[in-house]
């Protein structure tokens, strides 16, 4: 009998699921071996993922999850094969001081130079390697309050470590762990004792005596630091404030060596796992840092947000500057606890930089366009918002990278460093009849989203697409990462099934013009939500370098950031569930979350490997309808499946087709 296909010859499996985990080592393996056919050594995916997200265990959760935590480790570890990232983007890391009951707990608020708090695991501080610095008693003070107040297990309930900014509760858990470190002198604590002393005296902790204060004193002592290197009188007043706070410098110091301590740890952790991890780094300061470095930033004008602008021309003249001593910091600290950097509004170190001023302040001259000034903004003082032209010439990135390099090595690969530039194009682009690479950002990496494609932009077809950036603008394939969204876009899922909101409508329908001609899709195809989110992801391939949102991973719907002022107080709120495993797979199996050998099959049929590799496209196909078809939804149901059968039915029908090829 003659065999009249692959697919007659290996048949359709009786029970499709979540994979064995020897079965997820050769889904990755095949997979891995499609995405080195399309961009060879090059390739390259970044999973974007909100650390602050992580689940905890029922009996260490204080409400806010981190990347510290074995539960967040082992969420990484079980989505690396399945979506073939080799790095993790985080979120900012730094102390939140700038929040109240009537505003969100935004990442992008947090201070610079140093860690929050709220990222510890305290659940390690338990252990022996910790000295036992709390006890099982001292955590359930903050796991019992946060099971019995939060509002959803869904929802980080930052209130309970965070408070406002006129209480921060996650201190005094710090203190019980401060008084035992100082009051026990058991010989365990005698290697923590030395990192502790090293760390005081690192370059990391360099500026924390003034950080440290800004609770203590800044009302009473606003401008302590104004002119500071040139006035002996407040030198000598900062050395008698320093000696009356020496315990509570000592304790912040403390405090910030733990945070430290961790994030090097979770970062030889994840790198041993194969996966680096990346830091976004924010574009502004805590008012901590704005208080103890006041020569550092124009006070007159801002870069937005409410954030001072730094006097980026005292730092380009002068290496010693204050903004240059504060930038150098900055960056230092983001080196030493990260593999990889995204610069937060990136591009706009180099280019114009939105500059806000308050009202007689202004100098018209040098003033050309007008804006309407956010609520937010105008509540600030703020009663209207310009643009001022720059061009810095690529000499305040020079001053980043080379103090990044100064701590990673001359060898550093300066494309691990991302320039955050989505919404920015006319900062790495110069615009006529046809865009084009500004010299600047030739061969440094610009991080975009393809959120906003169209089919037309001018006289150029499909702006924000992968075509777009690699073909009619020409940017340099290995300058360039690309993913679908990120915290501030509105997910895929929800876009795609949305009926009523006519802007999200217009913009997937004006998405299908490019994703018909890039994968040779039917228009009238994309109609379909389910085909329209596997499209946007399939994109991605094009390009060597990219980055998945977790959320769009996940298929899920929660938006992360929704600046509508109606929802500030569910900004930066979603959280994963313990079962994650479970919800990730039934979103393969309902077609909405991101099957990876699915992706790929795409991307080869699109671009006719289908029949150059026929052999690696039957696998991707197989795995692709395996995962995508109803089944066990976790590893362990899987596992039993195979003890249940006796044998794995996915490696069982790879093997079939090794056969028959």
């Amino acid at each position: 009998m003659k065999i009249r296909s692959l697919d007659d010859f290996i048949g359709k499996p009786s029970f499709k699921k979540a994979l064995s985990k020897e079965a997820t080592v050769l889904m990755d393996d095949i997979c891995t071996d499609a995405e080195q056919v399309l961009h060879k050594d090059k390739n390259s995916t970044m999973f974007d993922f909100f650390s602050y997200a992580a689940y905890s265990l029922a009996k260490n959760d204080i409400g806010v999850g981190t990347l510290n935590s074995l539960e967040a480790q082992k969420f990484l570890l079980y989505m690396k094969p399945y979506v073939g990232f080799s790095r993790v983007k985080d979120y900012p890391l730094g102390r939140l001081l700038r929040h109240d009951e009537s505003r969100f707990y935004c990442p992008y608020d947090r201070s610079s130079i140093t860690i929050g708090e709220d990222t510890v695991d305290f659940s390690k501080l338990l252990n022996e390697d910790y000295g036992c610095l709390l006890t099982r008693k001292d955590l359930d003070d903050f796991v019992i309050p946060n099971s019995i107040n939060r509002k959803s297990i869904n929802r980080i309930n930052y209130e309970n470590v965070l408070g406002t900014s006129k209480n921060y509760p996650i201190l005094r858990l710090f203190r019980k762990a401060w008084d035992s470190f100082n009051e026990h002198h058991y010989s365990f604590f005698d290697p923590l004792r030395i990192e502790f002393e090293d760390f005081k005296h690192s370059p990391v902790a360099e500026n924390f005596d003034r950080v440290a204060l800004y609770p203590f004193i800044a009302r009473k002592e606003p401008d302590l630091f104004k002119n500071f290197d040139i006035s002996p009188k407040r030198q000598k007043k900062f050395e008698k404030y320093k000696e009356k706070y020496k315990d509570e410098i000592e304790f912040f110091t403390f405090r910030q060596f733990i945070a430290y301590k961790q994030r090097i740890e979770t970062k030889k952790a994840l790198n041993e796992k194969g996966i680096e991890v990346d830091g976004d780094v924010p574009i502004g300061f805590g008012p901590d840092e704005i208080w103890a470095f006041p020569d550092a930033f124009d006070k007159v004008h801002t870069i937005g947000w409410g954030f001072p602008l730094l006097k980026y021309y005292d730092l380009i003249k002068n290496p010693n500057s204050a903004a240059a001593k504060l930038l150098r910091q900055k960056f230092g600290l983001a080196a030493r606890i990260y593999d990889g950097i995204r610069v937060d509004v990136g591009v706009s170190y180099d280019a114009y930089m939105v500059r806000m001023a308050k009202g007689k302040d202004l100098k018209e001259s040098y003033l050309y366009k007008e804006y309407t000034t956010p609520l937010f903004m105008r509540q600030k003082g703020y009663s209207k918002m310009y643009y001022k032209s720059y061009d810095n010439k690529g000499k305040v990135l020079d001053f980043i990278e080379k103090t990044i390099r100064d701590i990673k090595g001359d060898d550093y690969d300066f494309r691990k460093i991302t320039y955050e530039a989505d919404g920015n194009s006319g900062k790495v682009l110069n615009w006529d009849a046809k865009p084009y690479p500004k010299d600047v950002f030739k061969n440094r990496n610009a991080m975009f989203t393809t959120y906003y494609e169209y089919p037309k932009h001018g006289n150029n077809y499909g702006w924000g697409s992968v075509d777009f950036f690699l073909n009619t603008a020409g940017m340099n394939p290995d300058s360039l990462t690309i993913g679908t969204n990120n915290h501030d876009g509105i997910p895929l899922r929800m876009v795609a099934e949305e009926k009523k909101d006519f802007d999200m409508i217009k913009n997937r329908e004006k998405s299908t013009f490019v994703l018909s001609k890039t994968l040779n899709i039917p228009r009238y195809e994309l109609k379909d939500a389910k085909k329209w989110i596997k499209a946007k992801f399939a994109e991605l391939y094009f390009a060597p370098r990219r980055f998945l949102y977790y959320i769009d991973v996940l298929g899920k719907k929660d938006r992360i950031n929704n600046e509508d002022e109606r929802f500030y107080a569910n900004r930066f709120r979603a959280r994963l569930n313990w079962d994650f495993e479970r919800q990730y797979h039934a979103s393969l199996q309902e077609g909405q979350g991101f099957n990876r050998p699915e992706i790929l099959s795409m991307v080869f049929k699109a671009k006719g490997l289908d029949k150059v590799y026929g052999d690696l496209y039957k696998k991707l196909e197989f795995l692709s309808g395996y995962l995508g078809a109803s089944g066990a939804l976790s590893e362990k149901e899987a596992e039993q499946e195979v003890v249940k059968k006796g044998y794995d039915e996915a490696i069982e029908g790879i093997r079939k087709i090794d056969s028959f090829c």
